[in-house]
Parts: C-alpha cells; structure tokens; sequence
C-alpha cells in the first residue's frame, strides 16, 4: 500500500493456493455488486460502466469503511477485466485492475476513461 501526496493510493497484491474454489472467487470478481452484503465495511460496490464487447470489461466502484479511527472510508474506481484461462494449462484466471486515466479530451469538457464520463463521487470526504 503506497499513499501519494495529492491524496491517491497505490496497492499492489496477488493471491496463491487460495482455500476457497475458484468459482466463488469468479463470482465475486464478476459480481461485484454482491460484494458489499457478504464483505464487512464494504459500504457499496456496483458496476458503474460494462463495455459491450465483453462482459468482464467494467468500471467498477467499491466504497470501503473500515473501523479505523479517524478515516472517514474509501473509495475505489477501476477499470478491470479478466481472461478465462480455465481451458489453458494454467487452469485459472488472469484478473487485470487499473486505476482510469480520466483525461478531458477538450478544455472545459468533463473528463472521460474510453469515452465514459468520470463518475461523481459516491459520497464527499472519501
């Protein structure tokens, strides 16, 4: 976990010989709006944008609270999609998880991540 300077955050993890089967780790990779009723201090998680050309292709956003004094909570937008590599040798799934580059194409535009308008925040002072 890395904290920069204007406020944003870096984390960077990976997970191996997990104690629980691979088809509930992909349901709750692919239904991330379950995520906030089975995860403590999850406060909301959805899907803010699903690309058409692949289901696993989304804008997501989980909004975390933990139990921390003095931190008022989290919230996370990605851009993340995975490969189904179950058929392969590798018998697994290749997830993928990237912070948008929200960049306004013209001044005085709202900025944009692959033609999708930067979502506002889920609540102030997260």
């Amino acid at each position: 976990l890395e904290f920069f300077p204007d406020g944003t955050a870096s984390i960077e993890w990976s997970a191996l010989e997990l104690p629980v089967p691979l088809t509930y780790i992909q349901c709750l990779i692919q239904e991330v709006d379950l995520l906030d009723t089975i995860v403590p201090f999850i406060v909301n998680s959805g899907c803010l944008h699903e690309f058409p050309w692949n289901s696993a292709d989304r804008i997501l956003r989980v909004v975390s609270k933990p139990p921390i004094p003095f931190v008022p909570g989290m919230e996370a937008v990605a851009q993340r999609f995975a490969f189904d590599l179950l058929d392969t040798p590798w018998k697994g799934l290749c997830l993928v998880e990237c912070s948008p580059d929200w960049k306004a194409e013209k001044p005085g535009q709202p900025p944009t991540w692959r033609s999708v308008k930067k979502p506002a925040p889920y609540q102030s002072g997260l």
